[in-house]
């Protein structure tokens, strides 16, 4: 087995490179900011971890919504998302409202008594505006499992065993990646560590 195919990314989650796509395992938060610098960028292709939260950190693994906006804004194509049907009906309904805002709301209680000079924006109205002509069946798409597979040309992703996937190409393994996946912070210090902290004058934040 070719487990060169197969890349731990540094904030959680793998990238399983075959000669067709790149598949992404996992999506945990800023996961852009590890693909974005690897050859072929953020990929177009993501399989979900069997549990798409991890609840001892708090973490949504399965955070699709910056890549679905890279691919579509940026690369003008759709996200391709393999997972379980109910894996699908739960990611749709939450990247429904976090995209495009929710289909109905009540603002009664953020409103006030105002006077004439006050101006009271139409939430609604500009919603409708950003949203224009785009909807989530663009931005993204599904395959779902069926008899524990998902084939993408001769690439073939399986689920059948609990503890992790197989990625088959031409019928080949050429990876095993684990079905659940760690968030990782990747934190940036500058300086030494050591040193004492000395606050601003002055600072927004």
């Amino acid at each position: 087995m070719a487990e060169n195919n197969l890349k731990k990314l540094p904030r959680g989650g793998f990238l399983v490179s075959t000669k067709t796509v790149n598949l992404q395992f996992g999506a945990p938060p800023e996961t852009i900011k590890d693909t974005l610098v690897m050859p072929g960028g953020v990929p177009q292709y993501f399989v979900l971890p069997r549990k798409m939260f991890n609840w001892a950190k708090g973490i949504n693994v399965s955070d699709m919504e910056f890549p679905i906006y890279f691919n579509y804004f940026i690369k003008q194509q759709g996200v391709t998302v393999i997972c379980s049907r109910e894996q699908a009906v739960r990611l749709t309904r939450a990247l429904q409202e976090a995209v495009f805002g929710p289909k109905t709301f009540d603002l009664s209680e953020d409103t006030f008594e105002a006077g004439d000079d006050v101006f009271v924006p139409d939430i609604r109205g500009e919603l409708k505006y950003f949203k224009g002509a785009h909807t989530l069946s663009k931005m993204l798409h599904f395959k779902l499992f069926s008899d524990n597979t998902v084939s993408i040309g001769d690439v073939r992703v399986s689920n059948k065993h609990t503890d992790y996937f197989e990625v088959f190409e031409k019928n080949k393994l050429i990876a095993t990646v684990p079905s659940i996946i760690e968030y990782k912070v990747k934190v940036d210090i500058s300086g030494n560590p050591g040193d004492i902290f000395l606050p601003p004058r002055f600072g927004v934040t």
